[in-house]
């Protein structure tokens, strides 16, 4: 069975398209979900509430820190890499997707580190610093946006088709 890894957090805005692609793959029996985002986390929270494995590491926003918040996350990014790194290796991963959040950064470099394939998802208008960090380290991917296809004028980009519907 094909084994995939959704680094999703941060909020609902990165979250819930996880969610909901990961809900689709589960419907259409594509392989076996699991998520990766911060320990002790809102993302935590939602996602085992949604019904899926989820797997703490630590990670840190980067930008717009002052010089020493900014060697605090970085340390924390490699504490988050090392951790991805056993994650994606126990869990056999084959694929992992990104939704954009600051989170995805140390699992999306685990996956390069491994050679397992990533697809980035962001659904701003506006792409996030993380993505375009992510994009210039990536060789192959796959980037998945709502709109503003001019902003990746050499990148591949597509139109995602999930929605994620809450029942109250």
């Amino acid at each position: 069975m094909f084994n995939i890894a959704i680094a999703a957090g941060g909020s609902g805005g990165h979250i819930f398209p996880g969610i909901a692609i990961a809900q689709t793959f589960s419907i259409k029996n594509l392989g076996n979900i699991i998520f990766v985002g911060r320990k002790d986390s809102i993302e935590e929270k939602i996602i085992k509430e949604n019904g899926f494995p989820f797997y703490g590491i630590t990670a840190a926003g980067f930008v717009g820190k002052d010089f020493f918040t900014r060697i605090k996350s970085i340390l924390l990014i490699l504490k988050g890499i090392k951790q991805s790194l056993k994650i994606l290796r126990e869990q056999k991963i084959h694929l992992v997707l990104g939704t954009g959040s600051y989170v995805s950064v140390p699992v999306v470099l685990a996956a390069k580190k491994l050679s397992i394939p990533v697809i980035l998802q962001e659904q701003n208008v506006i792409p996030g610093r993380q993505i375009d960090f992510l994009l210039d380290l990536l060789k192959k991917f796959v980037l998945v946006i709502l709109s503003q296809k001019n902003i990746f004028q050499k990148k591949n980009v597509s139109l995602p088709v999930i929605r994620y519907v809450r029942k109250f």
